[in-house]
């Protein structure tokens, strides 16, 4: 793979839908992992606090942040995320994780909002370390009081599934059509097959559902890196089924294992083609809309 140059743009305001931090302090916040054990991979050998978070955003150009709980350190203990939401409220808000499936499900949504101030939630295909729910599916029957509860609260639902789950996504898609749902990773959808891209035909159908967003990271980027004209195309179609009012860019910094500013450009080298307009959604406008207080 070539690497994308370090270009930061100075035009636009970015605002990274998706970045993790690891405190310092592991006996105020000690590691958790959601499927027990111990960490590895990035929160071992790379991890990065709130206050390093900081200083290389500034050096990187990105005014905000969405902090997504890492739950591979944390587990569904949001409590290092909330905090550090809270202590720096101009700049970060905070994207927890609960066990959607638990019977006390809606108490966990109203602690962590209410109380704590997160501004979403992330459903991951994982929970304790197993299937999602008895059904082992996103649309298990035991999570539709989160999925209405979110609604109401008018807080975005992050979900981290992969294309076999997109049947059951349309499911609450049609169920729980006023709450909001962010596809984290593009839903692990191929790109790898280029323009015109038919991998993406099942996620491109779900376009029609206007309360779906998507987030692109480098997951996508990086296998479109190396086709100068791939790229282009894939955002033009993106762009032209979605809008770009629906989509969002997140860094998965430093889980991504690439410095920040590499991740940005790589965003910003992909959108070149882009007008500034749907540039500016993109690298911020869609996170301000789904997250309000990100706005300056």
């Amino acid at each position: 793979m070539v690497r994308p140059t370090n270009v930061v743009s100075t035009k636009l305001s970015i605002v990274d839908t998706h970045t993790h931090i690891i405190a310092d302090d592991s006996v105020k916040y000690p590691l958790r992992p959601l499927t027990g054990g111990s960490s590895r991979g990035w929160v071992s050998e790379s991890p990065v606090s709130a206050e390093g978070l900081i200083r290389i955003h500034d050096s990187a150009g990105i005014a905000k942040a969405v902090l997504v709980q890492p739950q591979s350190a944390y587990g569904k203990d949001n409590s290092y995320v909330a905090d550090v939401a809270a202590k720096h409220s101009g700049r970060f808000v905070g994207v927890g994780l609960i066990d959607q499936c638990a019977p006390d499900a809606l108490d966990q949504m109203d602690y962590w909002v209410e109380q704590r101030k997160l501004v979403g939630f992330r459903l991951s295909r994982m929970h304790n370390g197993s299937q999602l729910g008895p059904s082992g599916s996103i649309a298990d029957p035991s999570s539709y009081p989160v999925w209405k509860r979110a609604a109401l609260l008018d807080i975005p639902l992050c979900v981290h599934i992969t294309s076999d789950e997109f049947d059951a996504l349309r499911l609450m898609l049609e169920r729980f059509d006023q709450t909001r749902v962010v596809l984290d990773h593009f839903g692990g959808t191929s790109v790898d097959d280029g323009p015109p891209f038919s991998n993406m035909g099942d996620l491109l159908s779900m376009s029609s559902y206007p309360n779906l967003y998507v987030k692109v990271t480098h997951r996508t980027l990086e296998a479109l890196i190396d086709h100068e004209c791939w790229s282009s195309a894939f955002f033009n179609i993106l762009i032209e089924r979605f809008g770009a009012n629906r989509i969002a860019w997140g860094s998965n910094f430093p889980a991504a294992g690439m410095h920040l500013n590499d991740l940005i450009a790589l965003a910003l080298n992909s959108l070149d083609e882009a007008s500034l307009t749907e540039r500016s959604w993109i690298m911020s406008g869609t996170a301000q809309s789904l997250y309000p207080t990100l706005i300056d």
